[in-house]
């Protein structure tokens, strides 16, 4: 059974504000420009039973531009009268953004990933990452069986090498020739 006052509420249009260009553009300084805020969707048929009689239908939706009186149900066509008719509310908008950001990337409604992670991690982190047995290991490899000479652990280049792969693992770089010899020493029944 259904209530009288429920189904009046229930067929009558939501209450419809309009909002005049001046407002836009005093929303727009905060917010970035988005369908919505040129464009509402509206429903005239809302509330009417739908094909089976049984449920409430939303209807088909009509696209009300805020900017002027023009009103259409293809979302498409909405895109295309602002792009042709508001075009220089849509320009004004973007150079009024660009010259306040630092980015001259477009507007998202989602947050960055990296504005959440920090974009160099500290080196304590970049130190736990370093597995100083493996790179003891490598090392001893490429000196015993790719026949490196020893005095290749003093070249600048493989200190470099080290380093761009890890920048803060300086001291537990093999640095030394007779440092070299020692883990070779250690490590001979593996090689």
């Amino acid at each position: 059974m259904a209530f009288p006052s429920r189904e009046a509420a229930d067929c009558a249009p939501p209450p419809q504000s309009r909002i005049e260009p001046e407002d836009e553009a005093a929303s727009s300084s905060s917010d970035p420009l988005t369908f919505d805020h040129i464009f509402r969707a509206t429903y005239p048929n809302r509330g009417k039973l739908g094909p089976s009689r049984k449920r409430k239908a939303r209807g088909a939706v009509v696209y009300e531009c805020l900017l002027c009186s023009w009103s259409n149900p293809k979302r498409d066509n909405a895109v295309y009268h602002a792009k042709r008719k508001h075009n220089d509310a849509v320009d004004s908008f973007r150079n009024t953004l660009i010259d306040r950001s630092s980015d001259v990337g477009p507007p998202s409604k989602q947050a960055r990933l990296d504005d959440f992670y920090s974009s160099s991690p500290p080196s304590s982190a970049l130190r736990r990452v370093f597995n100083p047995q493996r790179y003891t290991e490598s090392m001893v490899a490429l000196l015993t069986r790719r026949r490196l000479p020893f005095s290749a652990v003093t070249w600048d280049e493989m200190q470099d090498i080290m380093l761009a792969c890890n920048p803060v693992i300086k001291d537990l770089i093999i640095a030394l020739r007779h440092k070299a010899i020692r883990h070779i020493a250690v490590n001979f029944s593996l090689y």
